[in-house]
């Protein structure tokens, strides 16, 4: 996280509580989304495996004795841990953004704290334009949040359902209101690759992006 190790000179320097504070806040929920994209690959290897031996077994006419019972756990806990990818994920951008705030931001250029806000509203382009270019090209860096957003907000506010299936390309979810099943077989992705490709764009965003890019701006002393 070089983007962070840059931070952390004018976090010591200047002890502002409120610069620890959300330092502290990103921190913990890097470690939280990291935590969870370990459980998910586990959690899935586990679940495709298991449902390879019930299906050899069943074939054989072996019993499955505890593998069924095994195999309903992990995708409960499957199910559970992609909610919570969506809900810290989202978390973690807005962090992101106030600390970006944090930097450029004055009592005359006053933005939000919502990354989704700060990038795709409207209401807040005027406060962007002290560092256009930085904004332009942080927009093209997250063009993926607002379809991962919509995600999270489809399953916390309007109820939808997480449904997980196995195909050819392994496990996969979609997400859709209960029982609108074809609805949700069509927007499939395999999970793990689109974890991967989540963290992926999380390190990009830190490690490149904003390393590259923060020292451009016009940093609050």
């Amino acid at each position: 996280m070089k983007f962070f190790d840059y931070i952390k000179k004018p976090l010591l320097d200047s002890k502002n509580n409120k610069l620890i504070s959300l330092y502290v806040k990103y921190s913990e929920h890097n470690k939280f989304v990291f935590i969870i994209y370990e459980r998910i690959k586990y959690e899935s290897n586990e679940s495709e495996k298991t449902a390879k031996e019930i299906i050899k077994r069943l074939k054989e006419k072996k019993p499955i004795e505890g593998l069924g019972k095994y195999f309903m756990e992990n995708m409960d806990s499957l199910r559970l841990d992609l909610e919570s990818f969506f809900i810290f994920v989202r978390a973690l951008m807005d962090d992101i953004c106030k600390i970006i705030a944090f930097f450029i931001g004055n009592v005359k250029c006053k933005l939000p704290n919502s990354m989704n806000k700060l990038l795709f509203t409207q209401k807040y382009s005027k406060y962007k334009t002290s560092n256009p270019e930085f904004f332009k090209d942080l927009k093209k860096e997250l063009f993926w949040l607002i379809d991962f957003i919509k995600k999270r907000d489809n399953l916390l506010h309007k109820l939808h359902d997480i449904s997980i299936i196995g195909d050819s390309r392994g496990l996969c979810f979609g997400i859709g209101k209960t029982g609108d099943e074809r609805g949700i077989q069509e927007t499939t992705k395999n999970i793990r690759e689109f974890i991967e490709d989540i963290i992926s764009r999380i390190n990009h965003l830190e490690n490149i992006f904003l390393t590259k890019n923060i020292k451009k701006l016009n940093l609050r002393k």
